[in-house]
């Protein structure tokens, strides 16, 4: 388990202070599924037995401007699976300035991400037991998407017709504000 703190450079490039809380904004246990689409967990979380490494050929990507720790942490996770302990092993410094966060742009950090999403999708995945039953519970399309993207594909399409007309939008929202207090009122009643 990883902590979190922020830290003052005070104009340098190194964290001199702590000037903020120690916090718990990690998860506790590493969720494979849960880092498919992002990375949760920072590099300094874990520890890579090195002989496995190297006999494997990990290594981080050169070519990955950012993103170059959870593409390594997938890969590692996949080739070697992951134990969790309940012990505070790192303390991850947030800096005040010259975090890669800021630093790059957002279609930097978009692309990269796809490239991370890329090279997951290019190999088989193992996953942990009981993982199956949790995505079982996403309801996939036969050779498409999950039925939540299509939702939401949808979901998108309507506000955009919506709000097109901004008397048909607020027709359409009274409508679901309606129905939403009644069946707050009907729960409600014993």
């Amino acid at each position: 388990m990883t902590r979190s703190q922020a830290w003052a450079c005070d104009g340098g490039e190194e964290p001199v202070r702590p000037i903020g809380p120690i916090e718990r904004p990690f998860p506790e246990r590493f969720d494979l599924l849960a880092h498919m689409s992002l990375n949760l967990t920072p590099i300094c979380a874990l520890a890579y037995p090195r002989l496995v490494i190297d006999r494997l050929g990990l290594r981080f990507s050169d070519e990955l401007p950012v993103y170059e720790d959870w593409d390594f942490l997938m890969r590692a996770a996949m080739a070697l699976g992951v134990v969790s302990i309940p012990d505070a092993t790192s303390l991850y410094r947030r800096l005040d300035s010259g975090n890669a966060d800021t630093a790059e742009t957002v279609a930097t950090w978009e692309r990269a991400h796809a490239m991370v999403i890329d090279r997951l999708s290019a190999n088989p995945v193992l996953l942990p037991a009981g993982d199956a039953r949790r995505l079982a519970g996403t309801h996939f399309v036969v050779g498409g998407r999950s039925r939540h993207e299509a939702d939401l594909a949808g979901a998108e399409a309507t506000i955009d017709q919506l709000t097109r007309s901004p008397a048909r939008w607020a027709r359409a929202f009274a409508r679901r504000a309606a129905a939403a207090t009644r069946s707050r009122i009907a729960a409600r009643r014993p």
